[in-house]
């Protein structure tokens, strides 16, 4: 599939839960619908950890879907 990926979106404990990660995201978002090109879609993978649960309900919030899980072994 072709689009774009946010890879790596992070906010410091210290300043979690102040609307940062959303702020974020945001901005990612407004940026890529600044870029004309043929990519429409944007993936974004989210661990799951009890780290990643936040940025995961930020996204779904906002529309993103849930496609696949992917399992590494070690």
């Amino acid at each position: 599939m072709s689009g774009w990926e946010i890879y790596i979106v992070g906010v410091d404990e210290k300043h979690q839960k102040k609307g940062v990660g959303n702020l974020l995201i945001d901005t990612a978002l407004d940026t890529l619908r600044g870029i004309k090109n043929e990519f429409n879609y944007v993936f974004v993978r989210v661990k799951k950890t009890p780290h990643s649960f936040k940025m995961h309900s930020i996204l779904m919030k906002i529309g993103f879907h849930h496609v696949t899980d992917i399992t590494f072994k070690d």
